[in-house]
């Protein structure tokens, strides 16, 4: 059983009224609000400085409360098991160590999962309460009730987790603000919840079980509990990979099950429930979330509470109150009417507890779909806990970025992508050339880098994407790229070989918005053909060469792969070209013919067995009748070659998945 704060001094037939009301059909709240309803609240995140996380809640009735979150470095204890399970790995790991090379490959991990031993004193949470002793018992089992709902999952302190000798220690500090004037429980959890997913850990640079090394820079930190999508989801839960739980405090009176309820309202309950709740984690998003008949939300905890109920004074009939002309019972009178029985309208103090049917009511009415549950977070996604700089926005998270975010991921660059729909993992945004709005641009946060993906066409195009994101962003300085097409290069009389420099078609439409970008000191990525994953060179065979003759017109292809174009984007992140356009391939100049003639035209299906269709006869055909004696053609009869060596020079990398 819970403690409660301070008694409500109503009168015995004030309490029977408010219950009588309430136990009506629907309930009648002494706020008119409906039974499910929750009171108004005023709410802001990362307020606080010098914390890793922070929130604030101030409710309707002026109860406030304040979250800060401070993480610190401490160094872990080791067992005896966990020492002799690291030894195992280092011996089984041998020199692995020394053959890993290139900052694209993968990272050896340190140790085994069985080594990976966490503890739930990583998090140390206290409770200020005006009033009350941090030993008084109301303060104490409300930080208790907090942390069990905290740390039942196990998640929170796995994040914590650095490597084998290290670890994260978190402070969790509560303070409300005035005195408690309801049960403070689901106050204080709300504003945990908030300043949880505000809380943010610099990003690791350190390796394996080395002393932790840190980034400096507070833009590249990695979020707690990191977003996945907009505030702008019709689904809150779809919003976060993982998320902190949150706890709340439901009321029976009679028949009726109400939630939140004020101080008044605790005075009349017949029974208090606090239940305690979060959304699926990631690993289930997949095949649970989308199930439309199956809950999104997990019960971590259920606590009774003893209602102040069972604290106030019965009421006394008229029948036997002096007062109202009545007879006093004593103990000579052996008839008359008992004063222990109910009797409407007068007031009595519950007793006993709370059936199974009506607790498996409330706990159904948190977790379905649609119900009071995922309300409370879909209204907690409406307040701004995102970040409000990262280091690249992604404007356009289509086929590039499949390659790009995981090295982000790898790399710990902090990142942000848009969608038009705003589907999970992306914020809502549509670029609307026509439209002086600033909405749209006012829910983007502030970026090192902006990477546009979608081709901007015409004038003016560039400039109003970047006035109205800067009018938006007053602050923000950012670096400017645009994803382009060697297309514009493909101009009648154009040379041999062709480079960056070359000239290009200055009336295409897309070179037009791209001119307009570098004038503004943006930079241009001017991409040869794509592939990687799902898009395959293969299955282009039947599409480009459908007939001989058209087979006879293919000369060159120039591709560069989508992980090459994640590495590059990274590139210029970090070391940024000012008004440059830039040609990139995979620096292979390749021939239609010879691809056709190694492939057939089974598709990327068929990769594996042996090359067939009429295309193979076709390419001989043409050889012969061409006077090509071997294949690849030249350099002079493909006729239009791509030199991209520039930019692989300049930047230091070279391509990592070149050759089809």
């Amino acid at each position: 059983m819970a403690p409660v704060p301070n008694q409500t001094l109503l009168s015995p037939a004030e309490l029977a009224f408010l219950h009588s009301n309430l136990s009506l059909t629907p309930p009648i709240r002494p706020d008119l609000r409906l039974s499910s309803q929750f009171r108004p609240l005023i709410a802001e995140t990362d307020f606080l400085p010098g914390t890793n996380g922070s929130a604030r809640i101030c409710l309707a009735d002026g109860t406030e409360a304040i979250v800060g979150v401070k993480a610190e470095v401490e160094k872990s204890v080791l067992r005896r098991a966990d020492t002799e399970i690291s030894q195992k790995n280092d011996l089984s790991r041998g020199t692995v160590d020394e053959t890993m090379g290139g900052t694209d490959q993968e990272e050896p991990k340190s140790t085994s999962s069985t080594s990976r031993t966490v503890d739930n004193s990583w998090v140390e949470m206290t409770i200020e309460i005006p009033g009350f002793r941090d030993d008084d018992s109301l303060p104490v089992f409300l930080a208790e009730m907090l942390n069990e709902a905290l740390l039942a999952t196990g998640e929170l302190v796995a994040k914590l987790w650095i490597n084998r000798l290290w670890h994260w220690k978190l402070y969790i500090d509560i303070l409300l603000l005035s005195p408690p004037l309801s049960y403070p429980l689901p106050l204080l959890s709300l504003t945990t919840h908030l300043a949880l997913l505000s809380t943010r850990l610099p990003a690791l640079k350190s390796e394996l079980d080395e002393d932790p090394l840190f980034n400096d820079d507070w833009d590249a930190a990695i979020s707690l509990y990191p977003h996945s999508a907009s505030k702008n989801q019709t689904s809150s839960l779809k919003r976060y990979k993982t998320r902190p739980p949150v706890t709340l405090l439901v009321i029976a009176v009679g028949s009726n099950i109400i939630f939140d309820p004020t101080r008044e309202e605790l005075a009349v309950a017949d029974a208090v429930l606090a239940i305690s709740l979060t959304s699926l984690s990631s690993t289930s998003e997949s095949s649970v979330i989308d199930d439309k008949h199956i809950n999104r939300l997990r019960l971590l905890a259920i606590r009774t509470i003893d209602p102040p109920s069972r604290l106030t004074t019965a009421g006394v009939p008229d029948a036997v109150n002096t007062a109202t002309g009545g007879t006093a019972v004593n103990a000579q009178m052996t008839s008359g009417v008992d004063v222990g029985s109910e009797k409407a309208g007068v007031w009595r103090p519950p007793q006993g507890g709370m059936k199974r049917g009506l607790i498996g009511k409330i706990v159904q009415m948190c977790l379905e779909r649609g119900g009071v549950g995922e309300e409370v977070l879909a209204g907690l996604d409406n307040v701004d806990t995102q970040v409000k700089h990262t280091s690249i926005l992604i404007l356009g998270a289509g086929w590039t970025s499949t390659f790009l975010i995981p090295l982000l991921e790898a790399r710990q660059i902090s990142h942000a992508a848009t969608s038009t729909t705003g589907r999970p993992g992306t914020l809502r945004f549509k670029f609307d050339p026509s439209s002086p709005s600033l909405e749209p641009y006012q829910l983007l946060p502030s970026a090192s880098t902006v990477l546009i993906t979608f081709p901007l066409k015409g004038p003016h195009q560039s400039t109003h994407l970047l006035d109205l994101y800067r009018a938006s962003h007053p602050s923000a300085t950012p670096n400017w790229i645009q994803l382009g097409s060697t297309g514009i290069f493909q101009i009648a009389d154009q040379e041999l070989w062709v480079t960056r420099h070359s000239k290009y078609d200055r009336e295409n439409a897309r070179a037009v918005a791209e001119d307009e970008l570098l004038a503004l000191g943006g930079c241009v990525l001017n991409l040869s053909g794509l592939w990687g994953g799902a898009r395959q060179p293969r299955d282009f065979v039947k599409r480009v060469a459908a007939s001989k003759e058209q087979l006879k017109g293919k000369t060159s292809l120039h591709m560069v792969h989508g992980m090459d174009v994640a590495r590059v984007v990274v590139a210029l992140h970090e070391r940024f070209t000012k008004g440059e356009r830039w040609m990139l391939t995979d620096m292979f100049v390749y021939d239609w013919w010879a691809l056709i003639l190694g492939w057939g035209e089974a598709g990327s299906e068929g990769k594996d067995d042996d090359a067939k269709g009429p295309l193979l006869e076709w390419v001989r055909e043409l050889m012969v009748e061409e006077d090509v004696r071997a294949l690849p053609r030249s350099m002079e009869l493909l006729g239009r070659c791509y030199d991209s060596r520039e930019f692989w020079s300049t930047f230091g990398i070279v391509p990592v998945r070149a050759r089809l």
